[in-house]
């Protein structure tokens, strides 16, 4: 495999980047507020479920594989064709 710009990989730093920022994400905590509660469970019948934890991880998998294929795409790709086999005759 020849590759046209293999500087290009040097965006591939960028992945521990990605697993950093969702392992040091922050987990929100919910504060009831007397006032709002009436609101709460209104809105709670009306709305879906939060995203689960699977959910996230096919996310941060996701974004991993999209930055394999930009760093892939930076370093552009090429082969040399090879020379035909034929005999003359």
């Amino acid at each position: 495999m020849n590759f046209l710009a293999p500087a290009a990989f040097a965006f591939a730093a960028a992945i521990p980047v990605v697993v950093l920022f969702y392992l040091l994400k922050r987990k929100r905590t919910v504060k009831l507020v007397s006032s709002t509660l009436p609101v709460q469970k209104f809105l709670a019948k009306r709305r879906p479920a939060h995203r689960s934890e699977a959910a996230q991880e096919w996310l941060l998998i996701l974004q991993i594989i999209l930055l394999i294929l930009a760093v892939l795409s930076l370093s552009r790709h090429f082969s040399r064709p090879e020379p035909s086999r034929r005999s003359c005759a």
